[in-house]
């Protein structure tokens, strides 16, 4: 039997729209094991709309990438896939299912897979490299581009409680990135760049109260808000009442907060209660930071 598990995780953070991302401490686990016919088992988060057979997203990037090392069809056997990280809301589904495909077919084959080979192959699958590198390597991450070249510098995440306010409702990344204007003032991209920058300082000096002003963004949260019912308001009442930062989480639906300990309760009832006042019905998940991604010894940098 082989086992992969990938965190989900949360993108841009404010400002760093397609550069920052963070593990989160909810689980995709994914279980193979030979059988004489495949059978494709979906339990959890999307087990009602998530195919359960050959034709789920992550058994067919598994089977493709076996082939592609081996020149062979992926044996059959029994996919078992418990899902705890919400589908299509923001939280990086669609990249743990990618790490997972690829870590599974390598392990199948009995081939090594490295940190940065896996970093490739789902970016380049899935395209999303903000997600990509906290799956993989866990805590909060920067990624970069040098013409082909992927990197990403990797931090210890910040030891808050994360509250996730997730609605009813879905939001595709492709509608959520074309109703982004093609072109931004310049003020708007200092200010998005100074914010990037507390970021990382905050991260390096572990100075929470620093990211009250490193998660404020002027580049995509208030473009794509006509998508998103309630979601200007969560934010404003969730740092109202103690929120550290408040942003939506990739391309939504969800809404990420952080807030030191014990307060944890309150903003997640405001948040939930700001999203009814809209006509909105969400859940609220009060989670950590993951250290670790599906790589369970990994580098800092790549």
């Amino acid at each position: 039997m082989f086992s992969v598990r990938v965190p989900a995780t949360s993108a841009n953070l404010g400002p760093g729209y397609d550069t920052l991302g963070l593990a989160l401490n909810l689980w995709l686990t994914v279980e193979w094991h030979p059988a004489p016919a495949t059978v494709v088992e979906v339990n959890g988060e999307g087990k009602e709309v998530l195919p359960h057979d050959a034709s789920n997203f992550l058994y067919r990037l598994a089977a493709a990438t076996y082939r592609e090392l081996t020149g062979e069809d992926l044996p059959s056997g029994h996919l078992r896939i418990d899902n705890a990280i919400p589908v299509a809301r923001g939280l990086g589904s669609s990249a743990a299912a990618a790490v997972a495909a690829v870590k599974l077919a390598f392990a199948i084959a009995r081939q090594p897979l490295t940190v940065e080979e896996c970093f490739r192959r789902v970016t380049a699958v899935e395209h999303h490299m903000d997600n990509a590198a906290p799956a993989i390597v866990g805590g909060a991450t920067l990624v970069f581009s040098d013409g082909p070249d992927l990197h990403f510098y990797r931090f210890n995440p910040p030891p808050l409680p994360m509250i996730l306010a997730i609605p009813d409702y879905l939001v595709p990344t492709d509608v959520a990135r074309r109703i982004l204007p093609p072109m931004v003032p310049r003020q708007d991209a200092v200010f998005n760049a100074q914010r990037v920058g507390l970021w990382v300082y905050a991260l390096v000096n572990q100075d929470w109260e620093v990211l009250r002003w490193a998660s404020q963004d002027r580049l995509h949260q208030e473009a794509r808000s006509p998508l998103l019912p309630g979601f200007v308001q969560v934010m404003t009442q969730a740092r109202e009442h103690g929120a550290l930062l408040a942003a939506l989480s990739g391309s939504g639906s969800t809404v990420l907060a952080m807030t030191y300990p014990g307060r944890e309760q309150l903003v997640a009832q405001v948040m939930q209660e700001t999203f009814a006042l809209y006509g909105v019905k969400s859940r609220v998940v009060i989670t950590e930071a993951a250290q670790q991604g599906a790589f369970e010894h990994a580098p800092v940098s790549c």
